[in-house]
């Protein structure tokens, strides 16, 4: 197999793209011819080997030319349609979607309790299932399983008789955009240095050493003293010795403590504001009655679901702990200067995820690159572990060809199915 050539087919991207629109659009197959063709590709896929987590999924990859600016469509229709005003935005669109000469694609197969499910580009594409809805209509995506059928059998006996040559071919052509890699965020900082001044702004030598203190006392394994007394008062108090660290209130230097936790807070706090300030036993009565487990009062610098800051109360063996945490890589700059704040107060608390952020604001931490089609956020089951990464990124449309130089890319295989 020559590692140079893919499917020799001289449908483009363009064309199969506007066929999978079709597809994707009622993705239940009703016609009984195109069900025999689906389960032809899923008998065919069987030579693939299955996913170690789940037994009946398999994927590949696979490649189309993505033609000339005549097979992206026609300059009057989208000028006519109002997406256009000129050839040069034109072109601009047609290499926004298709950048690269060779259109990447990835294919998957699935079966669930008697139902087949068929995926391109992680969206169903066609859907054997047991019922299908009445409303449901014929489509003709005769065009689309000829051509599919077409290239699971060439790519699928491509990995059969050489396995190493199709992973080889993965790893030397897959668009970068379509793959996972690592990039050290110092070597990140050189290609764009507006970052390193987001998250080390106004981090002294000084202030780093004192975070090395708290990565020390954030340890499992360290003993930490507690609070013995805990009201509402307290709470926002700590509260405002990090929002003063982050110079939140510079123009209101004489807000309370209270209304400076109402400004910056979620807002969601089930009552903690309404409580006496300076009461032991108010605050405890409402910690106990555990209320504020179905909202936000921990949540002290609010944002969305990752970038936000919480000072966590908790109650153990009659003393009171508490837990900063924060470690999105647009808000660690506050949360950094919020735990150096406490622990010059002696303020005895542990920092969440304390190594992982004494190394995202060193520049020491690797940035996990994810896929075009995967939202950087909640990606950490994506990585090994051992790599400890928590921030992630997908290709900058700037400086891509710095980064992609800068990143150690993880390896793609796609193994063949070796059982007797």
């Amino acid at each position: 197999m020559n590692t140079a050539l893919v499917h020799p087919t001289p449908t483009k991207a363009p064309h199969f793209d506007r066929l999978l629109q079709v597809a994707k659009a009622q993705p239940i197959v009703v016609k009984d011819c195109d069900k025999s063709v689906l389960m032809q590709i899923f008998q065919t896929m069987t030579v693939i080997a299955a996913d170690a987590e789940h037994d009946d999924y398999r994927d590949f990859w696979f490649c189309l030319d993505r033609g000339t600016i005549k097979d992206f469509g026609s300059y009057r229709e989208y000028k006519k349609n109002g997406e256009v005003d000129n050839r040069e935005q034109f072109e601009e669109t047609w290499l926004y979607h298709y950048p690269d000469a060779q259109h990447w694609y990835h294919f998957a197969t699935n079966q669930y309790n008697g139902e087949y499910y068929f995926s391109i580009e992680s969206e169903l594409t066609f859907h054997l299932a047991k019922e299908i809805p009445q409303y449901y209509g014929d489509i003709d995506n005769s065009e689309l399983l000829t051509l599919l059928n077409e290239l699971v059998n060439y790519y699928c006996d491509w990995i059969v008789k050489d396995n190493a040559g199709y992973n080889r071919f993965l790893n030397e052509k897959l668009s970068y955009n379509r793959r996972y890699g690592k990039i050290l965020r110092k070597d990140y900082w050189k290609i764009n240095p507006d970052e390193k001044k987001m998250i080390a702004k106004g981090l002294t030598k000084k202030g780093i050493t004192v975070l090395a203190k708290i990565v020390a006392q954030s340890a499992d394994d360290c003993p930490l003293p507690g609070i013995s007394e805990m009201t509402a008062g307290k709470f926002f108090a700590f509260c405002r010795l990090g929002y003063d660290a982050n110079g939140y209130f510079k123009k209101r230097p004489d807000i309370s403590n209270v209304d400076a936790y109402r400004a910056f807070s979620d807002g969601r706090d089930d009552g903690l504001k309404e409580i006496n300030p300076d009461s032991i036993e108010e605050f405890t009565e409402w910690f106990t009655r555990g209320e504020w487990r179905f909202g936000h009062p921990w949540e002290v610098c609010r944002g969305g679901n990752s970038t936000h800051i919480s000072l966590f109360v908790s109650r153990e063996n009659s003393e009171w702990k508490l837990r900063l945490a924060g470690s999105a890589s647009s808000r660690v700059n506050e949360t950094v200067k919020f735990a150096i704040a406490l622990y010059n107060n002696h303020i005895p608390f542990k920092l969440s995820q304390s190594v992982e952020i004494y190394k995202m604001v060193t520049g020491a931490d690797y940035i996990g690159i994810v896929p075009k089609e995967v939202f950087p956020r909640y990606c950490h089951s994506l990585f090994p572990k051992e790599d400890g990464i928590i921030d992630f990124m997908r290709l900058d449309w700037e400086d891509t060809d710095k980064i992609v130089e800068a990143t150690e890319w993880y390896p793609v295989e796609i193994k063949a199915n070796n059982k007797e």
